[in-house]
């Protein structure tokens, strides 16, 4: 990691040690002698700086502290060699104390500003810019104006697997009347974005979401159908008997359901320490819908033939016939949120509300949670969040657990579990939200992405979703009842970053 400060960063000392002998001798023989000592680990710790021994130095640096020796060029020293140890937390939190000793010091904010971006704490670093002279602010990397920060293209694919709905005998229920389901096919879906800034204080993102999947309703019901049964003939002529027959039905309906998402985010950091997250998405839902109907159909058949006039006798009965029609449905919906983090040294806590219409239904939403980074750099992650829900005067609840890994550094590891009620939830700041028809309970998602080079990152992300299906039927004549059962849905999806 090479770093161009000003050479009085690292020359001062000298002087410094210089300035502290004289003064040593000048003052009482036990005061000058902890002065000498102070002096004589000083020239230790840059002579480790000069060697590039950035742990001894760092451990030497963490002894004078205890013995009570803290000062600005120590802070620096420690904090540089943390940096390219890349235990960026610790750096961080020297760069502060550096800047404590000697506020708005430039080369502490150009180093406090990368200590901060390694963290992907980009916002914030960026807030540190403007109190960089324009020496400092090209040094750091950060720009200000309109610039493209990055450009992702992703494809996914759902596996809903080989189940598709139930029979005849396990939709109908016991009774064996009627039964009605909806279920999702397999499918793909795409989504795409851009990030870019204006000024390094803020981070912006407009992306698009497309999903096509073909919606099946399927209807079990009774058939009552006129059957002839047996003609008895006789002198007279032919009597005709018949008889009313239940057959099972088991029929489906295609239609195609498509979700367009437009998807927007703000990013701002109102300090070094906290930023916002403001982010909007528009989505718009279509598809028709099968509506079965009961109505009475009158037949008309042949009751009795005279043989000796040639005529006919007719009767009428009623039967109950189910019929179907299709009607079209659309709604169109957001997802309103706003989310803060403020940082403190490892510790992140994040917390944030979402104000929602989900199917035409008013949601209110409120995060709670933490990012915590053991090691003090991005090699472990960790994070966990609490989601609650309020829809329609009904509460629901949802926890989200993350741990990411970095065991080199082109390749990144995660692990993703949400469990709960996850219905009309949101998450990743309204990025993603769960509009499914099904009972969703619990979703893992295990990704890994590899930067093949200093532009282009590809990454690969697997997620599995398990469901309670919904399906009615008729337990008696009149009542219509609910009941479920767990299906679950494989989706693989393949990404694509540009860094600019």
């Amino acid at each position: 990691m090479k770093l161009k400060l000003p050479l009085y960063v690292y020359k001062l000392s000298y002087y410094f040690v210089g300035i502290v002998l004289f003064l040593g001798f000048m003052q009482r023989p036990a005061k000058a002698q902890s002065i000498v000592n102070e002096a004589y680990y000083d020239s230790i710790t840059y002579q480790y700086y000069q060697q590039k021994n950035w742990k001894t130095l760092i451990d030497t640096g963490s002894w004078m502290q205890k013995q009570g020796l803290d000062y600005y060029y120590l802070r620096m020293r420690m904090g540089i060699a943390c940096l390219e140890l890349q235990k960026t937390a610790k750096a961080e939190t020297h760069f502060r104390q550096a800047l404590s000793f000697k506020t708005a010091d430039a080369p502490a904010i150009l180093l406090l500003s990368k200590s901060l971006n390694y963290q992907m704490k980009n916002v914030e670093a960026g807030s540190l810019f403007q109190k960089m002279t324009k020496e400092y602010q090209q040094q750091s990397g950060m720009k200000s104006g309109f610039r493209p920060v990055s450009a992702h293209l992703d494809i996914g694919t759902v596996n809903r697997g080989s189940e598709n709905g139930l029979d005849f005998v396990e939709l109908a229920g016991s009774e064996g009347i009627f039964g009605q389901e909806h279920f999702y096919h397999n499918n793909q879906f795409y989504d795409a974005g851009l990030y870019f800034q204006s000024n390094p204080q803020w981070l912006m993102y407009v992306g698009a979401q497309y999903i096509s999947i073909v919606a099946t309703d399927r209807f079990a019901y009774l058939e009552n159908n006129l059957l002839l049964d047996s003609v008895v003939t006789s002198s007279s002529g032919d009597a005709y008997y018949y008889k009313i027959t239940n057959d099972e039905r088991l029929v489906d309906f295609d239609h195609q359901l498509t979700q367009k998402a437009l998807y927007f985010q703000l990013q701002w950091a109102g300090s070094d320490r906290w930023s916002l997250v403001s982010s909007l998405q528009l989505f718009q839902a279509k598809r028709d819908f099968t509506i079965p109907d009961q109505k009475l159909e009158t037949i008309t058949d042949t009751a009795f033939y005279d043989s000796s006039t040639g005529s006919l006798e007719l009767f009428e009965t009623e039967l109950s016939k189910t019929t179907f029609s299709t009607v079209a449905w659309k709604t169109n919906d957001y997802s309103l949120s706003l989310h803060g983090k403020y940082h403190v040294g490892i510790f992140t806590a994040t917390g944030g509300l979402t104000k929602a219409s989900v199917n035409d239904s008013s949601a209110f939403q409120i995060n709670a949670g933490y990012q915590i980074n053991p090691l003090g750099n991005l090699k472990l992650v960790h994070q966990g969040e609490f989601l609650y829900l309020n829809m329609d005067s009904r509460s629901s609840s949802a926890y989200r657990f993350m741990l990411g890994w970095r065991p080199g550094k082109r390749t990144s590891l995660e692990v993703d579990y949400l469990f709960g009620h996850l219905n009309n939830l949101s998450e990743q700041f309204s990025y993603i939200v769960y509009n499914n028809p099904e009972t969703v309970s619990s979703r893992v998602e295990a990704s890994a992405s590899y930067m093949v080079s200093k532009h282009l990152q590809l990454q690969l992300r697997y997620r599995l979703h398990e469901y309670q299906r919904r399906y009615d039927y008729f337990s008696d004549d009149t009542d219509l009842e609910t009941d479920y059962y767990t299906t679950k849905s494989n989706t693989l999806i393949g990404g694509i970053k540009w860094i600019f």
